[in-house]
């Protein structure tokens, strides 16, 4: 019995080199909102752990970072929800609501009601540069807009956005019939 893969079509993605500065711009645009939410987190950590017996001190704000591909291209978001936790005591788990924005790049302070004073302080120490990168996000899908637009206007299907091949590996795409 060999322990050969099967040679399955592996599909390549092809991105077109107008699209590929942006999409480079929003992979470190989702990095450093990451390192950033990771830091959030620890603090959260650390803070638990030091009350871990008082519940009703725990940080009841968290954070989440997505980069999501979808249909209209690749997405990246910043939220923050509140949590509620639930359950008999060691038992507690969090259920989230997630807190809206609006049309500002930043969460206002006033979202945060909620919060204790030291978590406020690490939440808007975060909106600090969330709302930056979400500014500079936002920008970055506009102009992948309006190159798609550009490149439809001028017939250069088939970039929706992406130009997707499949390319079989295998032993018979090497080897061609004499």
């Amino acid at each position: 019995m060999s322990s050969k893969k099967s040679a399955q079509a592996e599909p390549v993605v092809e991105i077109h080199p107008l699209l590929a500065p942006i999409y480079f711009e929003l992979d470190q645009l989702y990095a450093a909102a990451k390192i950033e939410a990771d830091g959030y987190w620890r603090d959260l950590d650390r803070h638990q752990k030091k009350y871990k017996n008082r519940v009703e001190t725990w940080w009841k704000h968290s954070v989440r970072v997505r980069k999501a591909r979808v249909t209209d291209g690749r997405s990246l978001s910043i939220e923050w929800s509140y949590n509620i936790f639930v359950g008999e005591k060691g038992e507690r788990r969090p259920i989230s609501k997630y807190i809206k924005r609006g049309h500002t790049p930043k969460y206002p302070q006033s979202r945060f009601a909620r919060a204790m004073d030291n978590e406020l302080v690490r939440i808007m120490e975060a909106e600090e540069l969330f709302g930056p990168i979400r500014q500079r996000a936002d920008c970055l899908h506009k102009a992948r807009r309006h190159i798609l637009a550009y490149l439809k206007h001028e017939g250069m299907a088939p970039y929706d956005e992406i130009e997707i091949k499949s390319r079989a590996r295998t032993s018979s795409d090497s080897s061609e019939a004499i």
